[in-house]
């Protein structure tokens, strides 16, 4: 079997941005081999948000790396070359890809560690004083345990509930929160870690 061509950086470029347009990304230009992963608005972020995310690596085995950290979302891409690769060919480009995916990880737990930090801060800041919200009234809850009251940015009176994890020393760690609005709408901090809390 021939030695693979190393394909043209633009040729590469291209088609990974069309691969992340099929799956409904479009981060602009695509920035290929950078140090860091390169954020944008994912689909359905509000403007400067940032939760989309790529990595492309270009070379003899071009692989890339694309989501949504929001949603937990995280797809492989590969260049196709157009003829089956040989076992070392395929030994190197999933060596790629166990690499790519190891940077996404430790990039999404830097994120969801910001997020944690940003929750903090919102906790120490709210209110206890919680009696009188709309959202306890209409559910009947006279007596509410370990919630506290943000006043965001606009004026909203926030019901803040605090989600937590557990620590490598077994103790709980506070790593976001859920935000319940006068209606009842609920959300939680962007990026942040839902699961296992």
């Amino acid at each position: 079997m021939t030695i693979l061509p190393v394909p043209h950086q633009s040729d590469v470029e291209r088609a990974f941005a069309d691969a992340m347009a099929q799956d409904g990304f479009n981060p602009g230009h695509i920035e290929a081999d950078t140090a860091e992963f390169v954020r944008f608005d994912a689909p359905g972020d509000k403007k400067s948000k940032g939760n989309g995310f790529y990595k492309l690596v270009t070379g003899r085995y071009p692989v890339g790396w694309y989501g949504d950290w929001k949603l937990g979302q995280q797809i492989q891409w590969q260049w196709d070359f157009g003829r089956e690769l040989t076992k070392d060919e395929r030994t190197k480009i999933k060596a790629q890809q166990r690499r790519l995916k190891m940077e996404a990880q430790l990039s999404r737990e830097a994120r969801q560690k910001e997020v944690a930090e940003r929750a903090s801060q919102i906790w120490g800041k709210a209110s206890s004083d919680v009696g009188g919200h709309p959202y306890l009234k209409k559910k009947l809850i006279e007596i509410p345990r370990n919630l506290r009251l943000h006043t965001a940015n606009g004026g909203d009176r926030l019901l803040a509930v605090p989600m937590y994890s557990f620590g490598m020393d077994g103790n709980p760690v506070l790593t976001n929160l859920q935000l319940i609005s006068d209606n009842g709408t609920k959300r939680f901090l962007k990026a942040g870690r839902v699961e296992g809390c």
